[in-house]
């Protein structure tokens, strides 16, 4: 019952949300979604793969592919290719993400870019990282990034308070 877990300690919710999730997951089918990108365009690449499947099924494990470099993805790949399209996806190029810096509070954080595009592409592009955040979730896959209290708060829908602004202006 979800309302008796979220009385729990974070070890148990953990322990209970691999287990709920780990049902959800579909592991091998013989439709299990394949991304080949090329390296040097991994961002791009990737959206326009998500984008011309329109019934991707985020629950099913994927495959990927690096265009000119020869590998059996067993799950190196799939993690290599996650962590570069992370990294792209916070790369201030793509002005999406920017970082912030509290020297106050002992580290920085990424929040969205103030030059984030708001046309359909940009709003598209958030949809597709709030996709991949979620099956980075599923698959356990740890970003290096850390995200934005304030951020965080607002993707789970809780309330942002007072106290959680100063982490996205101190003063």
């Amino acid at each position: 019952n979800i309302n008796e877990i979220s009385k729990e300690d974070f070890v148990h919710k953990e322990i209970w949300f691999s287990h709920y999730i780990h049902h959800k997951i579909i592991n091998k089918t013989d439709d299990n979604p394949v991304i080949v990108v090329s390296r040097n365009n991994i961002l791009t690449d990737s959206i326009n793969q998500f984008m011309t499947t329109q019934d991707f099924d985020f629950k099913k494990a994927m495959h990927v592919y690096f265009i000119d470099e020869a590998a059996l993805d067993v799950g190196g790949v799939y993690r290599e290719w996650f962590s570069c399209l992370f990294k792209a996806f916070f790369n201030k190029d793509a002005h999406m993400f920017q970082a912030l810096n509290f020297s106050g509070l002992g580290r920085n954080t990424i929040f969205i870019s103030e030059d984030a595009p708001e046309d359909k592409e940009g709003i598209e592009k958030f949809n597709l990282f709030g996709k991949l955040l979620a099956k980075a979730i599923l698959d356990k896959f740890t970003l290096k990034q850390n995200l934005n209290r304030f951020l965080i708060k607002s993707i789970i829908k809780k309330d942002i308070t007072l106290e959680d602004m100063q982490y996205y202006d101190l003063e």
